[in-house]
């Protein structure tokens, strides 16, 4: 018997006419293709399933009953140890996080701390006398030039300065500075010469304030030092400030330019960033910028790394209207400088240091109008009448002037052995001069408080 053929039609319309003949399918099919020819509408029925074979059975062993037997103990829990209390460390540094042995410590969040700030400290001097001795009786009244170092005395008459052998003289050939003279004299000293231009216009007039900087050459000339090119240029903001390496620095806009022979520009290392405030340039070249960022003013030492940065870097106290002046190198990486902060309608003087320990702000009755640092890293300062000195440990001393001293300018020798006063004895001038380290002078009997 030939076998027969069945089209099943299942998502595709391929013949299937291969493999042997299933007697029940092919009964059904014959079935279903009569009724199909006979135009019968009866509906085609589902294909018989295959009967299953049977399967064996598992039978399922009967419940086991406990009979009489030891009871079991339970099992006794492991006793843990206490773990150790952790106290917080004294370095500032956070405690290391707590772990089970051989499992990778979770990392730690420090805690939200208050930003570091420049502490301050009220300067408190106690009273101190020392030798003085008379070192001229210059004939006209004469008020000593706030320098960082050496003797420069202004008169009705000129210029008065040391000559080699240490005397006060008169120096008429030393020409007339037409500002406050800035620096070490003779050696580095400038003065800012401003001059206001107007300029007119068709229905107005400008007025252009115009600058020079003015810097002695051959111990009496004032000759103009080019900047950027040009000897006079327009005031357009810029700050200028003598370099702890000498010259003349000129900050513009966040870059600093050395005016000097032989010059070589500052260079700032990496800081906090935000907008330069001020800059303090130490003996040694370094640079320490003061940054106004994030609604504070930080301040830090010089810095080569983001590590260095994020450590040193700390802020001032009292807002961000600071001013900073009349800043001094000490020794070699420590620098002094005037600063004060405006608060409402007052202004709060300080003097803010940076030496061994950091960075601090000493608060003052007033603003100094000069400030002398010594060789040994002491300083000192001028507070209206008072004359004070700070030693390199940071103690104060006021100083106890010689009787009936009034109207006192201050001086440090071009060598820093001696401190000079010039004072107003008796409706007359007299200069007067003292150790520069008041920390080593004998206390002088007799003198009066």
């Amino acid at each position: 018997m030939r076998p027969t053929c069945l089209l099943i039609v299942v998502l595709s319309s391929s013949p299937a006419c291969t493999g042997p003949v299933d007697p029940p399918r092919a009964e059904a099919a014959a079935t279903k293709e009569a009724a199909s020819r006979a135009g019968s509408a009866a509906p085609i029925e589902a294909e018989a399933t295959r009967p299953v074979k049977d399967l064996p059975v598992t039978p399922v062993p009967p419940p086991v009953v406990a009979g009489p037997g030891p009871v079991p103990q339970p099992v006794a829990e492991p006793v843990l140890e206490p773990l150790p209390e952790l106290v917080p460390p004294t370095s500032g540094e956070a405690p290391p996080p707590a772990s089970d042995a051989g499992l990778p410590a979770a990392p730690t969040v420090p805690a939200a701390t208050e930003p570091a700030t420049v502490p301050v400290q009220a300067v408190a001097p106690a009273r101190t006398t020392v030798v003085w001795r008379e070192v001229a009786r210059p004939g006209e009244a004469v008020t000593f030039e706030p320098l960082i170092r050496g003797v420069l005395g202004r008169s009705a008459g000129g210029y008065h300065d040391e000559d080699d052998s240490g005397a006060l003289v008169l120096r008429p050939e030393i020409e007339a500075p037409a500002a406050p003279v800035l620096g070490i004299w003779p050696d580095n000293a400038w003065f800012i010469e401003t001059r206001v231009k107007i300029e007119k216009g068709d229905r107005s007039m400008t007025e252009l304030r115009q600058l020079r900087l003015m810097r002695l050459r051959g111990k009496r000339r004032w000759v103009p030092q080019a900047y950027n090119g040009e000897q006079r240029f327009e005031d357009d903001g810029e700050r200028f400030q003598i370099g702890g390496t000498g010259g003349l620095i000129v900050e513009s806009r966040g870059s600093l330019t050395r005016l000097a022979d032989n010059a070589v520009d500052p260079v700032m290392g990496l800081d906090i960033g935000g907008e330069l405030v001020a800059f303090f340039e130490t003996k040694s070249g370094r640079v320490y910028p003061v940054r106004s960022k994030d609604g504070a003013l930080h301040v830090q030492r010089d810095c080569a790394d983001l590590e260095c940065v994020a450590t040193e870097a700390i802020r001032l106290p009292l807002g961000t209207q600071w001013s900073f002046t009349q800043p001094v190198t000490r020794q070699q990486h420590s620098i002094s400088s005037v600063a004060e902060a405006r608060i409402g309608e007052g202004v709060q003087a300080h003097l803010l240091h940076y030496e061994a320990g950091g960075w601090k702000l000493e608060s003052l009755t007033a603003a100094p109008t000069g400030l002398w640092p010594t060789k040994d890293g002491g300083l000192w300062a001028m507070v209206g009448e008072q004359l004070l000195h700070r030693d390199p440990n940071g103690g104060w001393r006021e100083v106890v002037l010689p009787a009936g001293a009034t109207s006192v300018s201050a001086a440090m020798r071009g060598d820093s052995s001696e401190l000079w006063i010039a004072a107003n004895i008796a409706d007359r001038t007299v200069v007067f001069g003292t150790a520069a380290a008041a920390q080593s002078s004998p206390p002088a009997p007799g003198m009066p408080g």
